[in-house]
């Protein structure tokens, strides 16, 4: 069945002589398992970029005379569905036996670093829909969205820092964009961040608050003291004042009845599969009972 989607997407090409449809979903002859529809495929994509044009079903004929081209009626996009549904799959296979391996040999540690390296493969590589916009198309539809942004309390496009300085300049947090805070060391960065997920946290996001610096029995009390408004150092050293432990517990009775805030400095979060395989798993869009897009 896969090898018959393969042939006959090609004969669809081919007969159709269009193949910008399947040229704007970055299919590459990597992707095809049989061995000669891989051949053709990038032979019409050589042709293509010599002549600016398919090649006929004559020219094909000349160069593959055991290659069979069918008569196709079926949506081309249906057909390169099914054939990155089928790589997925293929993938999704080869990871878990490439996991099982490492755990058969006793390397557990290697086998979740397969399984993250995986994951991260799944979503960066392979074909994808095309995101064409027609401006055209429900213009109208766009004022509203500026009302819809005008009228927000906040007055921004995505989440509060709880910095208005920092809100201005990215108008707030926005699923796909990375913010990068850079400064000279030992000059707050770290304690900046980490106060931003605490804002997060008080608006009702769960933050995840990942230190490539610190263990994370450090950052708990770094987020303690920030939370209880205390002082860090005689928090660590158990010398805190009167009123500050009486701030301290009620932050902490108060913080037992919110939800999730995850600190995290696992060593397979070192590397990008890694974070993102940790992120997949802790979910820290996930906001009282609803989602940021995932971005």
């Amino acid at each position: 069945m896969s090898i018959d989607i393969e042939a006959r997407l090609i004969s669809k090409v081919i007969r159709s002589k269009d193949v910008m449809p399947v040229l704007e979903y970055g299919l590459q002859p990597d992707w095809f398992y049989d061995d000669d529809s891989r051949i053709v495929w990038k032979f019409i994509l050589d042709h293509v970029g010599k002549y600016q044009e398919v090649p006929s079903p004559q020219i094909v004929k000349e160069n593959f005379p055991t290659y069979k081209l069918f008569e196709v009626d079926d949506n081309v996009e249906y057909m390169l569905d099914n054939l990155v549904d089928r790589r997925k799959r293929q993938k999704i296979i080869e990871v878990v036996q490439d996991a099982a391996e490492e755990i058969s040999q006793g390397n557990h540690v290697h086998a979740i670093e397969v399984v993250s390296r995986g994951i991260a493969a799944l979503t960066d590589e392979g074909v994808s829909k095309t995101s064409d916009i027609n401006l055209s198309k429900d213009a109208t539809t766009r004022y509203d969205d500026y009302l819809e942004l005008k009228n927000r309390p906040n007055g921004l496009l995505g989440i509060p820092t709880g910095f208005n300085t920092i809100d201005l300049a990215t108008a707030g947090l926005q699923p796909g964009q990375l913010i990068t805070i850079i400064a000279p060391p030992k000059t707050g960065k770290s304690i900046l961040s980490l106060q931003v997920a605490v804002n997060l946290h008080e608006d009702g996001y769960v933050p995840m608050y990942q230190s490539f610096e610190m263990f994370n029995s450090e950052q708990k009390n770094r987020h303690d003291a920030m939370r209880a408004g205390i002082s860090h150092g005689r928090l660590i050293r158990g010398a805190l004042k009167v009123d500050e432990e009486v701030r301290y517990k009620k932050a902490l009775e108060r913080m037992e009845n919110m939800h999730n805030f995850y600190l995290t400095d696992s060593p397979s979060a070192s590397t990008v599969s890694g974070l993102y395989a940790k992120i997949e798993k802790l979910q820290p869009y996930r906001i009282c009972g609803r989602c940021i897009p995932n971005g």
